[in-house]
C-alpha cells in the first residue's frame, strides 16, 4: 500500500477508535444519570436522550432497570478498553450490548405503538416514536463507528 493509503486509513481508525469512545461514554452517562434523578419513572427531557427508555418500561414492572442498563453501558465501555489493550475480545462485547438495546427497542416500539394507537390519542403515538428514536439511533451509531475503527485489522 502506498504511503498516502495508510495514513488515510490510520485516519480513520483514529475517528473511529474516538467517535467509539465519546459514544460510549454519553450511553453510560445519560445512563447513570438518568437513572440517579428518577427521569426514568417520570416525563423528563432526559428520557428524550436516554438509549433505553423504551424498553425500560416494561422491565421496570419486575425489577429495577438500572439493574440490566448501568452494567451493560459499563459492560460496553469495557470492551472499548479491552480493544485499546489489545484484548479483541471487546469489539464482539460492544457489538453484543448494542444488539441488545437495538433488539428491545425494536421489540418494543411496535408493542406500545399498537397499544398507543388502540387508545387514539396521536399524543401518545408521537411521545412513543420519540423515545424511541434515541434507542434506535445510538446504537447503529456505535456500531458504525465501531466499523470505522474496524479494531480487528492490524
Amino acid at each position: 500500500m502506498t504511503d498516502s493509503t495508510v495514513q488515510t486509513f490510520r485516519k480513520k481508525q483514529k475517528t473511529g477508535k474516538l467517535l467509539t469512545l465519546i459514544l460510549l461514554i454519553y450511553g453510560l452517562a445519560v445512563t447513570i444519570l438518568a437513572f440517579l434523578t428518577g427521569a426514568t419513572e417520570t416525563v423528563s427531557w432526559l428520557n428524550w436522550l436516554a438509549p433505553f427508555t423504551i424498553a425500560s418500561i416494561p422491565i421496570h414492572y419486575w425489577f429495577n432497570p438500572a439493574f440490566v442498563f448501568i452494567p451493560m453501558a459499563v459492560l460496553a465501555l469495557a470492551g472499548w478498553m479491552m480493544i485499546h489493550l489489545g484484548r479483541l475480545f471487546g469489539r464482539e462485547v460492544i457489538i453484543g450490548c448494542m444488539v441488545v438495546y437495538l433488539a428491545l427497542n425494536l421489540f418494543f416500539t411496535p408493542f406500545y405503538l399498537l397499544l398507543g394507537s388502540a387508545s387514539w390519542q396521536v399524543g401518545i403515538v408521537g411521545t412513543i416514536l420519540g423515545l424511541s428514536l434515541c434507542g434506535t439511533i445510538y446504537p447503529v451509531l456505535v456500531l458504525l463507528a465501531l466499523h470505522r475503527w474496524n479494531p480487528r485489522r492490524k
